[in-house]
């Protein structure tokens, strides 16, 4: 009768310790999409064609690519191609690169902007939009904007007042100090 007892304990312990280990690999597996530029190796992986939204354009992946292999970090791609309908559901513009495939936005900390800016100009990069938790990329002709703290695109007069979330070394460059 003791064995009968133990049996039911036991199973119940090794259930919970599968459960322990399921919930362990879902946060990690959590933490491996939030922030991936956090976990050192992950770097060696390629982005997928699902993470870039099914279409990028052959050109802007392979400089993602490269953005990858010279920051040594894999960013989470928030937004890559978008077709039509799931841009105008994003407030993309009519005319948005992120149609053609050749735009990515990155989930990128302010710490770690400088050394994004470095790379993804070296990878042939040339259009920047600096937000608070996010970073557009594309390669389309040269420009920039930032986003206002909503998250609205800002121009004119008013991107100046945002600028702080782009790093010294881009304001630099564009001669923005």
């Amino acid at each position: 009768m003791a064995s009968r007892v133990r049996r039911p304990a036991l199973a119940l312990m090794g259930c919970m310790g599968c459960m322990g280990v399921a919930a362990l690999a879902g946060g990690l597996a959590l933490a491996v999409w939030w922030t991936p530029h956090s976990i050192p190796l992950l770097w060696h992986l390629p982005y997928t064609s699902v993470e870039l939204g099914g279409g990028a354009d052959p050109a802007a992946r392979a400089a993602l690519e490269e953005v990858r292999t010279c920051c040594r970090t894999r960013y989470r791609v928030l937004s890559g191609y978008r077709d039509p309908e799931k841009n105008a559901a994003a407030g993309g513009k009519s005319k948005s690169v992120h149609l053609r495939g050749e735009a990515f936005d990155l989930a990128v900390p302010h710490e770690r902007r400088a050394e994004l800016y470095d790379c993804a100009e070296a990878a042939g990069f040339q259009g920047y939009g600096w937000g608070n938790r996010s970073v557009h990329i594309d390669t389309g002709k040269r420009r920039w904007w930032t986003y206002d703290d909503e998250g609205n695109t800002v121009s004119g007069e008013a991107n100046l007042d945002h600028l702080h979330k782009a790093p010294d070394n881009f304001r630099a460059d564009w001669g923005l100090d």
